[in-house]
């Protein structure tokens, strides 16, 4: 009989004595990916030649097909042994517990599923095959948190970023890590064009990192398994700086995709012809700053201009400063401030080439 069955995070040990039917599907189980390589180990008895073999329901119609077979072990005495085993890339059922069954028998491998007859047995578990969709997003960069020289961003609001997004999607971590430069959201859209992308179909917060990098707040890549294999535009957005979306849907399905915000072609607004959609700063590509309001676009003077927001969250005081994490800080450097070194309005004016009548507009549909 069986002693020992592992895969994944299963290993779990019984009793040849237990029976020729055995249900551990509620108590044992593993999380598995498609077209992924995994090690089966089974342990049977040293005195009798034994086989087994592993089935999987796939397509989770309640029976095991021929198909369906994991691995099979040929009968020894060998006691422990261990074969590999590929999982489909297509035709497996997701985000739903799977039947996964083990037997062995004596002198033989198991004809079938079913095949229970004298000195055989059988242990039943359970498996999950979830629909991760890693997105590797690295060279995303923001105007307001580069350095003077270097593409390595500052990080000078890390002990200000709040454990929760800023963008009410409540994605929180319990630890902001020191790399943190801010919370950006990754949407991911729908359209005919990326003039007209205006549907999201997921969105998520995640957390930049000084080289550009955005991780998931469990440090993984970003991950949208709750939305079908597709293609998408992918958005960017950052509370103060300006957003930008692929030229091209991305094809994203099960595993990693790799996106390099420093070299994707963005789409241009025709209509917007003050600006790219992203800025060169040192030599490498960054979100356009200078957003204190929030509202898209970058402007000095007129209505609802940034630089009037800026005093505003001053509470029009001139000489006064603010040392919380606030979108009206367009520079990134933990403080929002209207004169003196490094202030906020001169940032914006500069964003602006200088010039007060000047505006940068967010190439986003």
């Amino acid at each position: 009989g069986i002693f020992r069955f592992a895969l994944g995070d299963i290993d779990y040990k019984s009793s040849n004595n237990d029976g020729p039917y055995q249900n551990y599907v509620c108590t044992q189980w593993t999380l598995l990916e498609r077209g992924a390589s995994y090690d089966v180990t089974i342990t049977t008895g040293i005195y009798n030649n034994e086989g087994a073999r592993v089935y999987i329901d796939y397509d989770d119609d309640g029976d095991f097909e021929p198909g369906e077979v994991v691995v099979s072990f040929p009968e020894n005495k060998d006691g422990t042994r261990t074969l590999s085993f590929v999982t489909p890339t297509s035709g497996v059922t997701l985000g739903k517990g799977l039947r996964m069954r083990v037997l062995s028998r004596y002198n033989n491998i198991p004809a079938n599923a079913c095949d229970i007859g004298t000195y055989a047995q059988a242990e039943d578990y359970t498996v999950y095959f979830a629909d991760d969709k890693y997105l590797d997003i690295t060279g995303l960069r923001l105007q307001g948190a580069m350095p003077a020289s270097g593409a390595t961003m500052r990080t000078d609001i890390n002990s200000l970023i709040p454990t929760t997004d800023p963008y009410g999607l409540g994605v929180s971590t319990s630890l902001v890590p020191a790399a943190a430069v801010d919370w950006v959201k990754v949407e991911l859209r729908s359209g005919a064009g990326p003039g007209t992308a205006t549907t999201v179909e997921a969105a998520t917060a995640a957390l930049l990192l000084e080289d550009g990098a955005v991780n998931a707040v469990n440090g993984d890549k970003v991950n949208f398994s709750s939305i079908p294999d597709g293609n998408y535009y992918v958005a960017i957005k950052h509370r103060n700086h300006l957003g930008v979306i692929t030229d091209v849907p991305i094809a994203l399905t099960s595993g990693t995709l790799s996106l390099d915000m420093s070299s994707v072609t963005l789409w241009t607004d025709p209509a917007v012809t003050t600006n790219t959609p992203a800025t060169t700063v040192n030599g490498v590509r960054a979100l356009w700053g200078g957003d204190a309001n929030e509202n898209g676009k970058v402007t000095y003077n007129g209505g609802t201009n940034d630089r009037e927001a800026v005093l505003a969250q001053l509470a029009f005081n001139i000489v006064n400063e603010d040392l919380t994490y606030q979108s009206e800080d367009v520079n990134l450097n933990g403080k929002t401030t209207y004169n003196g070194g490094t202030n906020d309005r001169e940032s914006i004016l500069q964003i602006l080439g200088f010039s007060i009548i000047g505006e940068r507009v967010a190439h986003l549909p």
